[in-house]
Parts: structure tokens; C-alpha cells; sequence
């Protein structure tokens, strides 16, 4: 019989010396650092007190739950390295945030515990904790620690023997993979860190130098931006400097050429972005190298995409060189390794061709055509039997404008500014009759589109769910029709414990499907190739990274394109493609 036991961790921590500044592994070496107490609850032990007094060997090679288990597995792991404890291992570790997070409830655990269980623990006790050295609290105080936490443990355990079931095995399995892939972590090239760090910080001088109001403001004020522009007898700039205003974006572009000040003041903010990241994983970095990092299973509110977590986003890191440094240039494989890097080609215009039924499509990609030649052949009036970009190059860079934009009811005004990122420049009538001819031309995608729109309307002041092809639910709560300019659709929560509402119409709807859509299609192949003994070492929505060792590194490739290429059981008629490639350095 499989014991379960909840066990939770208290550790000394500050505003600076936090598991949020320095991750869950880098934190556990910071010298401030340590455990100070330790609660576990299960069948048999109810125990809350010193790590050296906890009894360890009870729960000895039976499953041991945390909520946010990464952070714990690690303090554990250096308690035992350091002798602070016995040298005990548990069965497995789960993750009782799976729970919320695959339930759609936000994932902390006083809301988690508030919506699944009825109880609201209270924070405030650990909150008034920072910066507190254990061995100096009061019995009083210390009495009150060890009732929040044995409280803690008490909510886990209810949460994981209570809701356990409502997760697949599959699903469980990816919680614990996303552990494991951030325990692993990445070999980074320190000397090219180092170099890296270097350089950019050179470039910062340089453009601080450019700065006028330095050392009266700070360099960054936006106030102090827009005294020195008024001064200077600008009188155009527009209402807001933020980084995210399109507008101040295309202005400040234009005149940053005028004024020196401006363009560094625009460089600096995203220089500072840049260097902060490189900052982090210099700090991150362990002993040997390597780097640690977490990401959120079933981060996305709605679609159960994997987020990236505080300090390094392995889901979004930065493409290209800025600043004469390279974030990817960093991710290496050990020695005697080599990368194999795998992403799905297109997977979202597949699937939502086959979630639609658009089957002339797809027996167009079955035909080994991509999916842009299978769009303008299907909407566009393509009938050449050569392939598309070797007869009109430029027929399919509109194709794959359209398909890539307009799949999920994107405007005209929308899709002309879409459309410009691909080099194509439309006025407002061309983008208008674009949109219109892509409706026309694929009424399924439509009618799917529409579908969806009726079937939130008819969950007004209830909720709505979505079964996908995969069996997965997605659940929208509360659903509303506020009064918000005279904009179709309506909101809803999509995250239990949160008051946040999102606004919903069909055809977002059918982008939110789509994508879940093939979040699983991805995660099951995944899954595949990790229980084929291939080392999974993180992923970027649709792409995957894997370290082997050298000289398995072509039996690897063809092992990791076939299962990656594999139809997924509940779309028979969707053809997966795969680009896949043996790599010395993360280059995509």
C-alpha cells in the first residue's frame, strides 16, 4: 500500500535572501540560509518541530507531498547533504499545486485551500516571520510558527487525498517531469557569461553618460525625460513614455535621432531587461555551472501551457543578439553531450484545421506540403502543381500572413498591422478584403468560431465548458455581458480564487481551444520521449530541448522526430510535422 505523507519546510528568509530573488537552489546555498523547522502530516505521524527531531524514518520510502515541491525537495536534499537530517528518500515527491493549477484555481495554497476546501489558512504568521532568526523567537512565538505550519501540512494533505483523482496519470507524470527538468537544469558557458555581463555593463556606462539629468533624477525617471523634452521645445511627444505604447514606441524611434538623451534613455530600458537576465543567471548559477530553474505546470489560467517563473522565463527567452550578447548563446550541454532540438511545425494551424473539420486542408499537409502552400491552395485559388515558394515566393508570404493571423477572427485594423510584421504593407481597404476573403474562404473555421460564440451565450450567468479532442475540460466561470462600449462578447473567470475577469467571444474562445489543443498534443509526445529514456531538459511552447550523450545523438534524433511526429489518438486525421536538429549551443 502507497503511504502518503505532507511535508512542508520553514526556512529563514528576508526581502533580499528570498527563494523569489535567488530561485529554489541558489537560495538553499545563500550563507543566511537555513531550515529551522519541519512538519509532517500523514496516516500515522503528525509532527511539527526541528528537521533533527522530525521522525524520518516513518515515512521512509513512502510519498511525500509539498505544496510547491521543487522549493522543498531542495531544502531537503541540503539537509540531508549537510547531515541535518537522516539519509531517508521518499518513493516520489508530488506537487499538490498540480492540483489547483490543473483545476483552473489559482494555485497558492490559502486559495487553493479557500475554493477546494473551504478553510482560509492565515499568512500573516509566516509574513511576520521575515527576517526573524528561529532560535531567537519567544516560546510564544515559536508555538505560533509551529501551529501555522502544522496547519499548512494539514491543508496539503487534505488537498492531495481529496483531489488527487480529479488528475489523470498523464498529467501527474507531467507535474513531475517539469520538476525534475528544472532540478536538472542547463549547463550555462560561464566565461561567456562573464564576458557577456561585461560588455553589456560598458554599454550601460556609455549610455548613462548621455543622460543630462543624471544624478539630479534617477536615469529612468519618465518625469525627468519629459522636463528635459518640453526644454528642449518639444512639444509633440505624446501622453505616455511607457515602454508597451505603440505609439511612444514609433515616436520615440523618429526623433531619437534629434536628441541623444532620448535614444539612451529608449536603449537603457531595454538594455537594463537584458542585463538584469544575464545578472540572474550569473547569481543562479551553481558550483558546477549549471542553472536551476522552475516553471509553472498548467501555468496559463486557461490552456494549461506551461509559464515561466520569477526570474528566468525559460519560456521566453531572448532570440538574437542585443547589445552584443546572446541570451541562448549561454544554454550549452554538458561535456561529452549534444542538444537535440525539436519543435512542432505549425501545429496550431493544424490543429485548428482539424478541430474545424477542414479535411481538404489537411490531406493537403498529408501531401507534404506546409501548412501556408495548404492554405493558399484551399483559400486562395493556388492550383499550380509546383510547389508554392518555388513558384511565387511572395504568394506565400501573404499565405502565411493569413493563416498565422487570421485563424482566430482577427480585424482588418488588426491584421494590417500583423500583416506589416511579414513585410506586407495593405491599406485599410486591402486588409479589410482580406479578412473578408479568408472567412469566405474557410466557412468551417467560421462555424467553429460561431459555434462557440453560442454556446457562451447560451452559459449567460453560469458557467461554460469546453471539452477538447483530448478529453481535457476547459471551464469558464461566471459568465457575464457587461455594458462595455457596445463590444460583442462577454467576460468570465477562468481561475477559481481570483477576482479576474477576461473578456471572451467565439473566436477567442477558438484560440484558447486551439492552443490547449495542442499544449496536449506536445505534452504527450513529450511524455513519449522522456519514458523512452531520452533526457528532457525544458521546452518552449512547442519546441523541445533534449541533452543525450554524444554518441547517441543521431539515434536519439530519429528516436525524438519519430515520437514528436506520432498522430496523437484522438486526431487520427491530423499529420504532425517536426523540425529536429543535433545542436552544440541552444540556437533557436
Amino acid at each position: 500500500m502507497n503511504r502518503v505523507y505532507a511535508v512542508d519546510t520553514e526556512t529563514y528568509y528576508d526581502k533580499v535572501v528570498s527563494v523569489k530573488e535567488y530561485g529554489a537552489e541558489a537560495y538553499t546555498r545563500h550563507p543566511q540560509y537555513y531550515c529551522g523547522m519541519v512538519s509532517i502530516v500523514g496516516p500515522d505521524v503528525r509532527f511539527v518541530g526541528k528537521p533533527q527531531d522530525a521522525p524520518w524514518h516513518k515515512i521512509q520510502g513512502a510519498t511525500w507531498v509539498a505544496h510547491n515541491a521543487q522549493f522543498d525537495r531542495w531544502v531537503i536534499n541540503r539537509m540531508r547533504d549537510t547531515g541535518e537530517m537522516p539519509d531517508v528518500w521518499p518513493r516520489k515527491w508530488v506537487d499538490s499545486t498540480a492540483i489547483p493549477a490543473y483545476m483552473q484555481v489559482s494555485r497558492d495554497l490559502a486559495n487553493a485551500s479557500k475554493v477546494l476546501l473551504g478553510k482560509t489558512p492565515d499568512k500573516a504568521v509566516r509574513t511576520a516571520m521575515s527576517g526573524k532568526q528561529f532560535n531567537e523567537l519567544s516560546p510564544e512565538r515559536w508555538q505560533t510558527l509551529c501551529d501555522y505550519a502544522l496547519a499548512d501540512s494539514d491543508l496539503c494533505y487534505e488537498l492531495y487525498t481529496r483531489y488527487h483523482h480529479k488528475l489523470p496519470q498523464d498529467e501527474w507524470d507531467l507535474s513531475e517531469l517539469t520538476i525534475e527538468q528544472g532540478d536538472f537544469g542547463v549547463q550555462i558557458n560561464r566565461p561567456l557569461l562573464d564576458e557577456y555581463v561585461a560588455k553589456v555593463q560598458l554599454t550601460q556606462m556609455e549610455l548613462l553618460d548621455k543622460i543630462p539629468w543624471r544624478g539630479d533624477k534617477p536615469a529612468m525617471s519618465q518625469a525627468a525625460l519629459r522636463t528635459q523634452l518640453s526644454s528642449d521645445g518639444v512639444l509633440d511627444c505624446p501622453k505616455t513614455t511607457s515602454a508597451a505604447d505603440p505609439e511612444w514606441a514609433e515616436w520615440s524611434k523618429r526623433r531619437g535621432s534629434e536628441f541623444p538623451y532620448l535614444d539612451a534613455f529608449v536603449q537603457l530600458r531595454r538594455l537594463s531587461k537584458h542585463l538584469s537576465t544575464l545578472l540572474t543567471i550569473q547569481n543562479r548559477i551553481d558550483t558546477g555551472g549549471v542553472l536551476h530553474f522552475s516553471m509553472k505546470y498548467c501555468g496559463s489560467r486557461v490552456t494549461g501551457r506551461w509559464a515561466g517563473d520569477a526570474g528566468i522565463n525559460m519560456q521566453n527567452l531572448t532570440k538574437g543578439e542585443l547589445f552584443g550578447a546572446s541570451v541562448r548563446d549561454l544554454f550549452v550541454p554538458r561535456d561529452g553531450h549534444k542538444f537535440i532540438i525539436a519543435d512542432l511545425s505549425q501545429i496550431e494551424p493544424r490543429c485548428l484545421a482539424a478541430v474545424s473539420g477542414d479535411y481538404e486542408f489537411l490531406e493537403n499537409v498529408e501531401k507534404g506540403m506546409d501548412c501556408y502552400e495548404a492554405h493558399a491552395r484551399t483559400s486562395m485559388g493556388y492550383s499550380d502543381p509546383r510547389p508554392l515558394k518555388e513558384v511565387d515566393p511572395d504568394l506565400r508570404q501573404v499565405a502565411k500572413a493569413r493563416s498565422l493571423g487570421l485563424g482566430y477572427g482577427c480585424g482588418p485594423a488588426r491584421y494590417k498591422e500583423f500583416a506589416a510584421l511579414f513585410g506586407l504593407e495593405y491599406t485599410d481597404d486591402e486588409a479589410k478584403e482580406n479578412v473578408q476573403e479568408y472567412r469566405k474562404s474557410n466557412p468551417k473555421i467560421v462555424t467553429l468560431w460561431n459555434q462557440c460564440n453560442v454556446q457562451l451565450q447560451q452559459s449567460f450567468e453560469d458557467e461554460f465548458e469546453v471539452t477538447l479532442p483530448t478529453g481535457r475540460e476547459l471551464v469558464y466561470y461566471d459568465v457575464k455581458k457587461p455594458n462595455r462600449d457596445g463590444r460583442v462578447g462577454y467576460d468570465a473567470v477562468v481561475q477559481r480564487g481570483r477576482n479576474l475577469r477576461e473578456w471572451y467571444w467565439g473566436s477567442k474562445l477558438t484560440e484558447n481551444i486551439i492552443q490547449a489543443t495542442a499544449r496536449d498534443v506536445f505534452a504527450a509526445a513529450m511524455l513519449r520521449i522522456d519514458k523512452g529514456g531520452i533526457r528532457t531538459s525544458w521546452h518552449v511552447h512547442d519546441e523541445l530541448i533534449c541533452e543525450v550523450p554524444e554518441d547517441q545523438a543521431k539515434d536519439a534524433l530519429e528516436f525524438v522526430t519519430e515520437e514528436m511526429s506520432r498522430r496523437h489518438p484522438a486526431l487520427p486525421k491530423m499529420p504532425i510535422g517536426v523540425d529536429a536538429h543535433i545542436a552544440e549551443v541552444y540556437d533557436k
